[in-house]
């Protein structure tokens, strides 16, 4: 399996279109603590304000996507052709992922082919009456989510962060090793080897472009893999032998430094992803 894909499947994607048509006027997008925005822009011209972000004009058929949700305007000419839809990475909180993407991306179709295909064929369905016409328009937004997201790779528009790492033709051995393997006690010997890295090579490059050091990434993956199990309804302890912590105890811990609570306060709360 490639890197973006053992992404996509543990935090599997999901859109939601909820608007497809003409935009003239300002319309303002609150921010959504849950699920980021994707707008894909067929035609017309339109500015785009956000919070955090320098006013942008945009007047050519573009993708603005916004995976953390952050509040933003579009202040829009006549003739504008769009749609909008929400999008979730996992659980109901996009996480990871979220945190591995700029929280802007403003990227033109024609830059990338694969969405301009895409385009029509979510705006050739959304003017459709055929049965199932929103479901497919989901998916189709997911594939569009999915194109951009492999653009952005390709053109190194992530910089840093997990994907970034993924991208990384050496650093992603290693991480793929500890996403699939997460309670093994990797060394840092180990994980420099699958790279073909010296270990302080490996250790200060893997700083540099994920952004955390190894032992903290694999600490990361081993409670995100935590929270997956609990919410299947195995106990602690259960959970801390399958994950590679000798006690419960020692899962706590580390679920604590990750996350912020412990876990049985995460169980009956809020439940962020680290």
């Amino acid at each position: 399996m490639d890197e973006l894909s053992d992404l996509l499947e543990r935090f599997p994607l999901r859109a939601g279109v909820f608007y497809t048509g003409a935009m003239c006027g300002t319309y303002d997008f609150p921010r959504d603590v849950k699920p980021g925005h994707f707008h894909l822009v067929r035609s017309g011209r339109l500015e785009l304000l956000g919070d955090g972000h320098d006013p942008q004009g945009i007047d050519r058929p573009s993708v603005v996507f916004m995976p953390d949700g952050g509040t933003h305007r579009f202040v829009a000419d006549p003739g504008v052709d769009i749609l909008c839809a929400t999008v979730r990475f996992g659980s109901g909180d996009a996480g990871p992922v979220v945190r591995a993407l700029p929280s802007l991306v403003v990227l033109p179709l024609a830059e990338a082919p694969p969405l301009m295909a895409l385009c029509d064929a979510m705006f050739e369905e959304a003017g459709s009456n055929r049965p199932g016409r929103q479901a497919t328009l989901n998916r189709l937004c997911e594939l569009g989510v999915i194109a951009a997201l492999r653009s952005c790779i390709d053109s190194e528009r992530i910089s840093s962060g997990l994907l970034a790492g993924l991208a990384d033709p050496r650093l992603s051995r290693a991480m793929v090793a500890m996403h699939e393997q997460p309670a093994r006690e990797w060394s840092l010997a180990e994980l420099a080897a699958l790279a073909t890295m010296s270990r302080a090579r490996f250790a200060a490059q893997f700083r540099t472009v994920v952004g955390q050091t190894p032992g903290d990434h694999l600490a990361a993956r081993r409670v995100q893999e935590a929270q997956r199990l609990l919410r299947s309804g195995l106990s602690l302890k259960q959970v801390a032998d399958r994950v590679g912590y000798g006690s419960a105890s020692a899962l706590t811990r580390a679920f604590t430094r990750v996350v912020g609570v412990a876990p049985s306060h995460w169980r009956v709360g809020p439940r962020p992803v680290p």
